[in-house]
């Protein structure tokens, strides 16, 4: 699980609750990256 920065100062499991584009592709960017140094190994 990769958690990524919210804009209500960390309100989770609520409507309200909400991230950017921009945070959410640097989440998967790191899965991503994860998965490709696996494949290496």
């Amino acid at each position: 699980m990769v958690f990524v920065p919210g804009e209500y100062d960390g309100i989770s499991h609520d409507p309200r609750e909400y991230s950017t584009p921009e945070p959410c592709a640097n989440g998967v960017n790191v899965l991503l990256q994860i998965v490709l140094d696996l494949v290496e190994e």
